[in-house]
């Protein structure tokens, strides 16, 4: 219980108590904690000391909100070796756990500019624009906009990619053989609609990290991804060479 008489503050010591009961596994990543109602009755407190409570956790992605669901235990981070092309679906499933995805938009339009200098097209090229949340189990830990040139993918707005791994569509249902790939990574602060798909308080700063890859097919480019990954999910990792190890 929690000691009343304390300097420490109530929300602090409620804090403790879950955080704690999250470490030692008596609530498992994704399960869902009980409501604020439980917890206000359970140690006696304020439901604005459970809010404060809940929300210090959330700031420390210890546990993530679904609108009218709840809060829910974070799943741990899932870790990305950069030495080969990387399957986001086949690693969870490597780990255990359920990829789930969900389709934001899916267009066919004339790029601007800027992408079209970054995938090489010519004038009036098009290409499928594709807005995918992606999910570890429930809680979503990466948001992405793909570009793929059109041309090479033919009744591309057929494929159901709520249900389906991009990547795995683009290689078995398309023969894509990735050749090689540039992966550019940057640190970012979500903006107030990538929050909101990434199940993060609107009030929270929560680092995140902005990855960009432009996969290449034989010398041609076959995708230019934009993602912004939740900081505390992925760890990436670069095997280095003897001759490739940096002095510091």
């Amino acid at each position: 219980m929690l000691d009343k008489n304390s300097n420490e503050p109530l929300h602090l010591q409620l804090y403790k108590v879950i955080k704690e009961n999250i470490q030692n596994k008596t609530f498992i990543e994704g399960e869902k904690l009980p409501s604020e109602n439980d917890f206000k009755e359970t140690y006696n407190v304020s439901r604005s000391t459970v809010r404060q409570a809940l929300s210090k956790l959330e700031q420390e992605c210890l546990i993530f909100k679904e609108k009218r669901k709840g809060s829910f235990v974070s799943y741990h981070s899932v870790n990305q070796n950069l030495d080969n092309f990387y399957s986001f679906s086949k690693e969870l499933k490597n780990l255990g756990k359920t990829p789930k995805y969900k389709l934001i938009c899916f267009d066919k339009i004339t790029p601007d500019d800027n992408i079209k200098n970054i995938m090489h097209l010519n004038k009036n090229e098009q290409v499928f624009k594709i807005d995918i949340v992606r999910k570890m189990e429930d809680e979503p830990v990466l948001f992405e906009t793909t570009y793929l040139p059109a041309k090479r993918f033919n009744e591309f707005e057929k494929i159901d990619l709520n249900t389906n791994a991009l990547y795995d569509v683009l290689q078995d249902n398309y023969n894509v053989k990735f050749t090689d790939a540039i992966q550019t990574f940057y640190p970012v602060l979500p903006d107030k609609t990538k929050k909101h798909l990434l199940a993060i308080n609107s009030k929270d700063t929560i680092a995140c990290m902005g990855v960009e890859r432009i996969s290449y097919e034989n010398n041609l480019i076959v995708e230019y991804t934009k993602a912004v990954v939740k900081g505390n999910k992925f760890k990436y990792q670069i095997r280095l060479k003897n001759n490739d190890v940096p002095l510091i």
